[in-house]
């Protein structure tokens, strides 16, 4: 069963971006597969290392074997997937564990939105939609911002040398319902969707880069599932209110295909995450998430969180007071 687990885990390992630029979530991501299989700790903390050195840099010990303690651990506190009989996680039907959650938020105090804010690695938080995605995305880089979900959608280019703050300022007031944005980019064109039969701008072909998870739940409290989003080892990158009763948070996959975002978010990562809680129908690929800095009739969409540069380091390191 050892050697069977192993070669399920190479094969998964090999789906993910080994570059530069992608190596701490492709490392979390591979310890995390690694526990939920019963890979020996050992096997996954060589692979992984190597790994890191063909792609050229330099595998920090102390930092990686963090990483693998913290992946290992979660998946031993979440018990949802024990059974190694049957490999094909997507026959696992997971499902919400009030208790198993409850207890897994107790481990941290009440997380406040101003206790975000203080965390944020971005002290002085965007307060405009605009500001908000110059700082996620790269030059050259399209986005698909929408007013009706249902809708094409309005394309968004970073194409300036500078932010221009009157940029998407229409978004930000007049609008009941809210704004969304698609958070994966897009190249802008229309392409044929054969799932829907029809041409589309906002389907998995038009995507450049699967980069993001949507991550909410309308199961807790917001209180309960802000304590559970600080202690998730993801890079998460920004954590925003929906003008409702949920909170979005958004982390970093680094996808290198929609089949390589499948394998990482549906087979690996769903089970845990429903568990505690995470709506799973929305683990999808092309999913739709507030857009911060609007305006949902008369209540923001406010932006709690931002850190572009996450690495899979926990929000909560620990301690409440920590500077």
């Amino acid at each position: 069963m050892e050697f069977k687990s192993v070669q399920i885990w190479l094969k998964y390992v090999n789906g993910l971006p080994w570059l530069r630029g992608c190596l701490d979530a492709s490392s979390w991501l591979a310890f995390l597969r690694a526990g939920s299989l019963g890979v020996d700790s050992d096997i996954s903390l060589k692979e992984v290392c190597e790994r890191i050195g063909f792609a050229g840099d330099h595998p920090r010990k102390s930092k990686v074997r963090s990483q693998l303690r913290r992946a290992y651990e979660f998946i031993k506190t979440a018990d949802a997937i024990r059974s190694l009989e049957d490999q094909n996680v997507r026959k696992f039907k997971p499902k919400f564990n009030a208790d198993f959650a409850a207890k897994f938020a107790k481990q941290v105090p009440p997380i406040t939105a101003d206790w975000l804010r203080r965390h944020s690695a971005i002290p002085a938080l965007p307060q405009t939609p605009i500001e908000f995605l110059w700082g996620l995305y790269t030059a050259g880089e399209r986005i698909l911002t929408f007013t009706d979900p249902r809708s094409r959608g309005e394309l968004w280019t970073k194409d300036k040398a500078r932010c221009d703050r009157l940029q998407l300022k229409h978004l930000e007031h007049g609008h009941r319902e809210g704004v969304w944005f698609l958070p994966q980019p897009v190249d802008g064109l229309e392409h044929y969707n054969p799932r829907q039969a029809r041409v589309s701008r906002r389907s998995e072909e038009s995507i450049t880069a699967f980069r993001f998870v949507v991550l909410e739940s309308d199961c807790q409290s917001t209180e309960q599932w802000l304590r559970i989003v600080v202690q998730l080892p993801l890079p998460i990158v920004s954590i925003c209110t929906s003008g409702g009763k949920s909170v979005h948070a958004l982390a970093r996959i680094d996808a290198p295909s929609k089949a390589a975002w499948d394998a990482i978010v549906r087979d690996g990562l769903l089970p845990r995450l429903v568990t505690l809680g995470v709506d799973g129908q929305v683990l999808t690929a092309v999913r739709l998430s507030r857009l911060p800095g609007c305006y949902r009739d008369d209540r923001i969409q406010e932006l709690l969180y931002l850190n572009p540069d996450a690495d899979g380091e926990p929000i909560w390191k620990g301690t409440y007071d920590e500077s």
